[in-house]
Protein backbone atom coordinates (compact mmCIF):
# COMPACT_ATOMS: atom_id res chain seq x y z
CA UNK A 1 0.00 0.00 0.00
CA UNK A 2 1.62 3.23 -1.15
CA UNK A 3 0.78 6.14 1.21
CA UNK A 4 2.09 9.67 0.41
CA UNK A 5 5.78 9.29 0.68
CA UNK A 6 5.81 6.10 2.73
CA UNK A 7 4.90 2.43 2.72
CA UNK A 8 2.49 1.11 5.34
CA UNK A 9 1.89 -2.66 5.42
CA UNK A 10 -1.19 -2.44 7.62
CA UNK A 11 -3.59 0.25 8.84
CA UNK A 12 -2.39 3.87 9.18
CA UNK A 13 -3.56 7.13 10.75
CA UNK A 14 -2.87 10.88 10.86
CA UNK A 15 -3.55 13.78 13.31
CA UNK A 16 -4.02 17.33 12.05
CA UNK A 17 -4.21 20.32 14.42
CA UNK A 18 -6.06 23.60 14.01
CA UNK A 19 -2.96 25.56 12.98
CA UNK A 20 -2.21 23.12 10.13
CA UNK A 21 0.49 21.20 11.89
CA UNK A 22 0.17 17.49 12.54
CA UNK A 23 1.77 14.10 12.70
CA UNK A 24 1.66 13.11 9.08
CA UNK A 25 1.06 9.44 8.28
CA UNK A 26 1.58 6.98 11.11
CA UNK A 27 1.73 3.35 10.05
CA UNK A 28 0.15 0.70 12.20
CA UNK A 29 3.21 -1.56 11.97
CA UNK A 30 5.54 1.03 13.58
CA UNK A 31 6.87 -0.38 16.80
CA UNK A 32 7.44 1.33 19.19
CA UNK A 33 4.80 4.09 18.77
CA UNK A 34 6.16 7.30 17.21
CA UNK A 35 5.68 9.44 20.37
CA UNK A 36 3.39 12.07 21.87
CA UNK A 37 1.98 14.85 19.73
CA UNK A 38 0.31 18.08 20.86
CA UNK A 39 -1.08 21.20 19.27
CA UNK A 40 -3.92 23.73 19.48
CA UNK A 41 -7.42 22.37 19.01
CA UNK A 42 -9.65 21.49 17.52
CA UNK A 43 -7.81 18.55 15.97
CA UNK A 44 -8.75 15.91 13.39
CA UNK A 45 -7.77 12.25 13.88
CA UNK A 46 -8.09 10.16 10.66
CA UNK A 47 -7.82 6.33 10.51
CA UNK A 48 -7.41 4.29 7.32
CA UNK A 49 -7.76 0.51 7.39
CA UNK A 50 -7.13 -2.27 4.87
CA UNK A 51 -10.13 -4.11 6.26
CA UNK A 52 -7.92 -6.92 7.45
CA UNK A 53 -8.84 -8.65 10.66
CA UNK A 54 -5.92 -11.01 11.12
CA UNK A 55 -3.53 -8.44 12.60
CA UNK A 56 -4.01 -5.94 15.49
CA UNK A 57 -4.82 -2.27 14.76
CA UNK A 58 -4.18 0.95 16.70
CA UNK A 59 -4.47 1.82 20.37
CA UNK A 60 -4.81 5.62 20.79
CA UNK A 61 -4.57 7.49 24.11
CA UNK A 62 -5.32 11.23 24.11
CA UNK A 63 -6.07 14.15 26.48
CA UNK A 64 -8.13 17.13 25.33
CA UNK A 65 -7.51 20.36 27.25
CA UNK A 66 -9.93 23.22 26.55
CA UNK A 67 -8.53 26.58 25.47
CA UNK A 68 -10.47 28.44 28.23
CA UNK A 69 -9.10 27.10 31.52
CA UNK A 70 -11.79 29.00 33.43
CA UNK A 71 -14.45 26.63 32.08
CA UNK A 72 -15.59 24.68 35.11
CA UNK A 73 -13.57 26.86 37.54
CA UNK A 74 -14.17 26.82 41.31
CA UNK A 75 -14.37 30.59 41.89
CA UNK A 76 -17.20 31.55 44.26
CA UNK A 77 -19.36 34.56 45.15
CA UNK A 78 -19.49 36.15 41.70
CA UNK A 79 -15.70 36.41 41.53
CA UNK A 80 -13.96 36.73 38.18
CA UNK A 81 -11.81 33.95 36.75
CA UNK A 82 -8.71 35.00 34.83
CA UNK A 83 -6.35 32.52 33.13
CA UNK A 84 -2.97 32.60 34.86
CA UNK A 85 -0.03 30.48 33.69
CA UNK A 86 1.80 31.14 36.98
CA UNK A 87 -0.98 29.44 38.99
CA UNK A 88 -0.90 25.63 39.15
CA UNK A 89 -4.62 25.61 38.40
CA UNK A 90 -4.08 27.66 35.26
CA UNK A 91 -6.36 30.46 36.51
CA UNK A 92 -6.85 32.95 39.38
CA UNK A 93 -10.04 34.05 41.09
CA UNK A 94 -10.41 37.84 41.48
CA UNK A 95 -12.75 38.54 44.40
CA UNK A 96 -15.29 41.36 44.77
CA UNK A 97 -14.93 43.84 47.67
CA UNK A 98 -15.32 42.29 51.09
CA UNK A 99 -14.35 38.71 50.04
CA UNK A 100 -11.03 36.86 50.09
CA UNK A 101 -9.56 33.36 49.68
CA UNK A 102 -8.12 31.31 46.79
CA UNK A 103 -11.63 30.76 45.48
CA UNK A 104 -13.19 33.92 47.01
CA UNK A 105 -14.93 31.84 49.59
CA UNK A 106 -14.24 33.88 52.79
CA UNK A 107 -15.53 37.16 54.21
CA UNK A 108 -13.27 40.09 55.17
CA UNK A 109 -14.10 41.67 58.54
CA UNK A 110 -13.64 45.32 57.55
CA UNK A 111 -14.58 46.54 61.03
CA UNK A 112 -11.79 44.52 62.65
CA UNK A 113 -9.31 45.86 60.11
CA UNK A 114 -10.27 49.50 60.75
CA UNK A 115 -11.95 50.30 57.44
CA UNK A 116 -14.36 52.67 59.20
CA UNK A 117 -12.15 55.62 60.12
CA UNK A 118 -14.51 58.11 61.75
CA UNK A 119 -17.75 56.35 62.57
CA UNK A 120 -19.56 53.28 63.92
CA UNK A 121 -18.85 50.12 61.88
CA UNK A 122 -21.12 47.11 61.19
CA UNK A 123 -19.77 44.08 59.29
CA UNK A 124 -21.81 41.75 57.03
CA UNK A 125 -21.12 39.30 54.17
CA UNK A 126 -19.90 40.66 51.93
CA UNK A 127 -19.03 44.23 52.96
CA UNK A 128 -19.73 46.62 55.81
CA UNK A 129 -21.54 49.84 56.69
CA UNK A 130 -20.14 52.86 58.49
CA UNK A 131 -22.27 55.42 60.31
CA UNK A 132 -20.21 58.59 60.11
CA UNK A 133 -19.51 61.02 62.93
CA UNK A 134 -20.41 64.71 62.42
CA UNK A 135 -18.32 66.54 59.79
CA UNK A 136 -17.33 63.25 58.03
CA UNK A 137 -18.71 61.42 55.01
CA UNK A 138 -17.84 58.66 52.51
CA UNK A 139 -18.06 54.84 52.59
CA UNK A 140 -15.33 54.69 55.24
CA UNK A 141 -16.14 58.09 56.82
CA UNK A 142 -12.72 59.26 55.70
CA UNK A 143 -13.80 62.46 53.93
CA UNK A 144 -13.93 65.71 55.89
CA UNK A 145 -16.83 68.08 55.35
CA UNK A 146 -15.13 70.93 57.26
CA UNK A 147 -11.39 70.23 57.26
CA UNK A 148 -10.51 73.65 58.69
CA UNK A 149 -12.44 72.63 61.81
CA UNK A 150 -11.75 68.89 62.04
CA UNK A 151 -8.00 69.24 61.48
CA UNK A 152 -7.66 71.83 64.27
CA UNK A 153 -6.17 74.76 62.34
CA UNK A 154 -4.23 73.03 59.54
CA UNK A 155 -2.88 76.40 58.34
CA UNK A 156 -0.04 78.28 59.99
CA UNK A 157 -1.60 80.89 62.27
CA UNK A 158 1.09 83.53 61.70
CA UNK A 159 0.99 83.50 57.92
CA UNK A 160 -2.66 82.65 57.21
CA UNK A 161 -5.35 85.20 56.49
CA UNK A 162 -8.12 82.55 56.64
CA UNK A 163 -8.69 78.80 56.07
CA UNK A 164 -11.25 77.68 53.47
CA UNK A 165 -12.85 74.19 53.58
CA UNK A 166 -13.35 72.54 50.16
CA UNK A 167 -15.52 69.75 48.74
CA UNK A 168 -13.84 66.50 49.91
CA UNK A 169 -15.15 64.60 46.86
CA UNK A 170 -13.30 66.97 44.52
CA UNK A 171 -10.23 68.14 46.45
CA UNK A 172 -7.63 66.42 48.61
CA UNK A 173 -6.66 67.76 51.02
CA UNK A 174 -10.11 69.38 51.29
CA UNK A 175 -8.98 72.80 52.50
CA UNK A 176 -7.12 75.86 51.24
CA UNK A 177 -4.89 78.16 53.26
CA UNK A 178 -5.25 81.74 52.03
CA UNK A 179 -1.93 83.31 52.95
CA UNK A 180 -1.10 86.85 54.00
CA UNK A 181 1.16 88.91 51.76
CA UNK A 182 4.71 87.66 52.08
CA UNK A 183 3.74 84.09 53.12
CA UNK A 184 3.55 81.02 50.91
CA UNK A 185 1.44 77.82 50.54
CA UNK A 186 0.67 75.12 51.26
CA UNK A 187 0.11 75.97 54.94
CA UNK A 188 1.43 79.58 54.81
CA UNK A 189 4.24 78.52 57.15
CA UNK A 190 7.07 79.93 54.99
CA UNK A 191 7.63 83.67 54.75
CA UNK A 192 9.72 85.86 52.49
CA UNK A 193 12.13 86.24 55.42
CA UNK A 194 12.81 82.48 55.18
CA UNK A 195 13.66 82.66 51.49
CA UNK A 196 15.06 86.19 51.00
CA UNK A 197 16.31 87.45 54.39
CA UNK A 198 18.12 90.78 53.70
CA UNK A 199 19.05 91.56 57.32
CA UNK A 200 22.77 91.15 58.06
CA UNK A 201 22.75 92.55 61.60
CA UNK A 202 19.15 92.52 62.70
CA UNK A 203 15.84 90.67 62.72
CA UNK A 204 13.69 90.25 59.62
CA UNK A 205 9.92 90.77 59.73
CA UNK A 206 7.18 90.78 57.09
CA UNK A 207 5.52 94.13 56.51
CA UNK A 208 1.82 94.54 55.85
CA UNK A 209 2.68 94.94 52.14
CA UNK A 210 4.47 91.56 52.15
CA UNK A 211 8.01 92.97 51.98
CA UNK A 212 10.95 91.78 54.06
CA UNK A 213 11.95 94.53 56.50
CA UNK A 214 14.72 94.74 59.13
CA UNK A 215 14.85 95.73 62.79
CA UNK A 216 18.53 96.62 63.22
CA UNK A 217 20.59 95.74 66.29
CA UNK A 218 22.26 98.36 68.53
CA UNK A 219 24.50 98.52 71.63
CA UNK A 220 26.16 101.14 73.87
CA UNK A 221 28.77 101.95 71.23
CA UNK A 222 26.38 102.53 68.31
CA UNK A 223 23.69 101.16 66.00
CA UNK A 224 23.39 99.26 62.73
CA UNK A 225 21.46 101.23 60.12
CA UNK A 226 20.36 100.84 56.50
CA UNK A 227 17.74 98.68 54.81
CA UNK A 228 19.89 95.61 55.36
CA UNK A 229 21.45 96.71 58.68
CA UNK A 230 24.87 96.64 56.99
CA UNK A 231 26.21 100.07 58.09
CA UNK A 232 27.41 100.70 61.68
CA UNK A 233 26.92 104.21 63.11
CA UNK A 234 29.09 104.96 66.13
CA UNK A 235 27.52 107.02 68.96
CA UNK A 236 29.11 110.54 69.67
CA UNK A 237 31.58 110.32 72.66
CA UNK A 238 29.93 107.27 74.12
CA UNK A 239 32.52 107.12 76.93
CA UNK A 240 32.02 110.77 78.01
CA UNK A 241 28.25 110.39 77.89
CA UNK A 242 28.41 107.39 80.16
CA UNK A 243 30.80 109.21 82.55
CA UNK A 244 28.60 112.32 82.79
CA UNK A 245 25.48 110.27 83.37
CA UNK A 246 27.16 108.38 86.17
CA UNK A 247 28.56 111.62 87.69
CA UNK A 248 25.15 113.35 87.71
CA UNK A 249 23.47 110.41 89.37
CA UNK A 250 26.19 110.19 92.02
CA UNK A 251 26.16 113.95 92.79
CA UNK A 252 22.40 114.02 93.07
CA UNK A 253 22.44 111.10 95.47
CA UNK A 254 25.06 112.77 97.74
CA UNK A 255 23.22 116.11 97.82
CA UNK A 256 19.95 114.46 98.65
CA UNK A 257 21.58 112.56 101.48
CA UNK A 258 22.96 115.74 103.14
CA UNK A 259 19.71 117.68 102.76
CA UNK A 260 17.68 114.95 104.37
CA UNK A 261 20.20 114.59 107.21
CA UNK A 262 20.22 118.33 107.91
CA UNK A 263 16.43 118.56 107.92
CA UNK A 264 16.17 115.65 110.27
CA UNK A 265 18.59 117.16 112.79
CA UNK A 266 17.64 120.89 112.74
CA UNK A 267 14.03 121.02 111.81
CA UNK A 268 12.24 122.66 108.94
CA UNK A 269 14.31 124.90 106.66
CA UNK A 270 12.70 127.85 104.85
CA UNK A 271 14.62 129.75 102.18
CA UNK A 272 13.46 133.22 101.32
CA UNK A 273 15.01 135.70 98.88
CA UNK A 274 14.74 139.42 99.80
CA UNK A 275 15.29 142.45 97.60
CA UNK A 276 16.59 145.82 98.93
CA UNK A 277 13.07 147.23 99.39
CA UNK A 278 11.74 144.33 101.39
CA UNK A 279 10.78 144.84 104.99
CA UNK A 280 12.55 142.68 107.54
CA UNK A 281 10.87 139.34 108.07
CA UNK A 282 8.93 138.90 111.24
CA UNK A 283 9.75 135.84 113.13
CA UNK A 284 6.96 133.80 114.62
CA UNK A 285 6.26 135.39 117.98
CA UNK A 286 6.37 132.06 119.71
CA UNK A 287 9.99 131.41 118.58
CA UNK A 288 13.32 133.12 118.98
CA UNK A 289 14.56 135.16 116.03
CA UNK A 290 17.53 133.51 114.47
CA UNK A 291 19.20 136.83 113.37
CA UNK A 292 19.74 140.06 115.33
CA UNK A 293 21.55 143.20 114.22
CA UNK A 294 22.27 144.44 110.70
CA UNK A 295 21.60 142.11 107.80
CA UNK A 296 23.14 141.72 104.41
CA UNK A 297 20.11 142.13 102.15
CA UNK A 298 21.99 140.91 99.06
CA UNK A 299 21.97 137.31 100.36
CA UNK A 300 19.10 135.01 101.15
CA UNK A 301 18.29 134.62 104.79
CA UNK A 302 17.63 131.30 106.47
CA UNK A 303 15.20 130.96 109.38
CA UNK A 304 15.05 127.73 111.36
CA UNK A 305 12.00 126.90 113.41
CA UNK A 306 11.93 124.12 115.93
CA UNK A 307 9.03 121.79 115.47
Amino acid sequence: MNIEGGQCTWDFMSITFDDGTGTGVICGNNIPPPGVFSGPGPCVVQFTSDNGVTLPGFQLEYVITPDDLCIGNLCENDSECIQDDSDPRGYTCYCPAGITGDFCQSDIDECAEGFCENGICENFFPGFTCECAPFFTGDSCNLELDACFTRNAPCNLTGTDFCESLDPFLFQPPFLCNCKAGYFPDDCGISICDTENPCRNGNCFVSSQGDARCRCNSNETGSWIGQSCDVFEVSTNPGMRTFLTTLIIAAGSIALYFILSYCYKRGQVILKQHSGDDQPDTVNQHHDQFHSGPRDRSLPRVHVFKQ
